[in-house]
């Protein structure tokens, strides 16, 4: 790739460093955003998350054990002081002053090293629409998820950037397998793949002082996501957090071919959820009011998929248009989910939670907030971007690049990891959340930058 030229206002702040200039930018255009968004944006995943820290309310056991301390923590933090909207508060900005300076460090780079010139500048503008700073100021499980995604991905392309410079620095190595772990810790199961992605690495560039730390990774992750809670007596995740996909399914296929569902089946979906409730509160666009109402156990698990792989036999492709049904808003171009909204401004959980915590919204600034919000996704262009469909096959279209172009294959562990989070959102309860998708979409235009730049330079 030819060099290009950089705008001289550019080359005069050299001294100052681009990351900083970047991250000044990016923090001036979302500054208003926190403003208008107080107490921070909160949806219903961070009310439980404190009820939890709490002890107020440990029905829901789902979130990870890390969420429920981090969140709980800032909250109490902000009750002691005698204002418990101050702790919310205060992580939102933490997160949200860290996402831009994460930000800031990645566009530096791959305006320099990874060779994208000034036409990595236009993921300024980008990160500048309302959706960006909306999440990044969003306290939940998602949003901080996301931003470490994001440093995972910042590191994988340095890493394929600066190939054995990269390798050379010891911490460099320490902070790919601690990223895992921190993933662990903010989303269930959620550093199991990028740990496995540093692995697969360390042992492609064979250099054996890298085993020793992804061997220490796993250990790390194992002690993290699993031990830790187990000592601390935090209870397990309900099992019917991994049966999304099978519960909608089974519903999809029992109103397309009732005359077909025998009496076993039905005996077998009734010790998981009455059969007459799932029928009748079925929907194509979010399994939750059927989850909500399910039971399972390791036995009635095994007996429900062992069914629903029969009518997958009999029926495949019943089986697979109820998945399609259930997932097809994370691909659409044109649609957006009409059960959940894709952003959060301000409190978002019922009136019984914020009295209890004695968190409510400032509603003036949040109506202004969600009035330019809702304005800025009537224009085209800006509409189209804030459409998950946009970013599910962009992912998909770097990880076939990345796979059939020699020179964008250095890329491909960063495609794994976007493909990880789509991965998941097409087996989650909801269809087209973009709250599941953010961590995709925050980290695909850089890869999407990283691999421009690898596919137009020569040699």
């Amino acid at each position: 790739m030819r060099n290009v030229k950089l705008p001289a206002w550019m080359r005069r702040i050299g001294r100052f460093g681009k990351s900083r200039v970047i991250f000044g930018i990016m923090l001036l255009v979302w500054i208003p955003w926190g403003i208008l968004c107080f107490p921070g944006n909160l949806p219903w995943d961070a009310g439980l998350s404190i009820m939890w820290h709490l002890g107020l309310d440990r029905s829901n056991v789902n979130n990870p054990w890390f969420q429920n301390l981090l969140l709980g923590g800032f909250y109490s933090a902000g009750k002691a002081v005698g204002e418990p909207a101050l702790g919310t508060y205060v992580y939102c900005w933490l997160q949200m002053v860290l996402e831009a300076w994460v930000l800031g460090k990645v566009i530096a780079y791959l305006s320099d090293r990874a060779g994208a010139g000034k036409w990595a500048y236009l993921l300024i503008p980008l990160f500048a629409l309302p959706v960006f700073p909306i999440y990044a100021f969003m306290m939940g499980k998602d949003s901080s998820y996301a931003l470490a995604l994001l440093g995972m991905v910042y590191l994988l392309i340095r890493a394929a950037v600066e190939r054995e410079g990269f390798w050379a620095l010891r911490r460099n190595r320490v902070m790919l397998l601690v990223l895992p772990a921190v993933l662990g810790l903010l989303r269930n199961m959620g550093g199991v793949v990028p740990l496995l992605v540093f692995v697969v690495l360390v042992l492609q560039a064979r250099r054996r002082a890298g085993i020793l730390p992804a061997a220490a990774g796993a250990v790390l992750l194992a002690v993290m996501t699993v031990l830790v809670p187990r000592i601390a007596g935090v209870p397990e995740g309900e099992i019917r957090e991994s049966m999304s996909m099978p519960l909608q399914t089974v519903a999809y296929y029992a109103q397309q071919h009732p005359e077909e569902v025998t009496e076993e089946e039905k005996a077998t979906i009734g010790k998981v959820v009455d059969y007459d409730f799932m029928m009748e509160h079925y929907t194509p666009y979010i399994v939750d009011p059927v989850k909500f109402e399910s039971q399972f156990t390791p036995e009635t698990q095994g007996e429900f998929l062992k069914m629903w792989l029969g009518m997958l036999a009999k029926h495949p492709g019943t089986v697979l248009e109820g998945w399609r049904r259930s997932t097809d808003l994370y691909f659409s171009l044109t649609e957006k989910s009409p059960v959940k909204s894709h952003v959060f401004i301000g409190v978002c959980y019922d009136e019984e939670i914020r009295d209890t915590l004695g968190i409510y919204n400032w509603d003036e600034g949040n109506y202004v907030a969600k009035g330019i919000l809702y304005v800025s996704m009537d224009v085209p262009v800006i509409r189209s971007l804030q459409l998950i469909g946009v970013w599910s096959w962009l992912s998909i279209g770097l990880f076939v690049v990345a796979l059939v172009f020699r020179k964008a294959r250095k890329y491909l562990p960063c495609c794994i990891l976007l493909m990880m989070v789509l991965g998941a959102c097409v087996l989650s309860p909801v269809n087209g959340y973009y709250r599941y998708a953010y961590p995709m979409i925050l980290s695909a235009p850089a890869v999407c930058a990283a691999m421009c730049a690898a596919l137009r330079k020569r040699g």
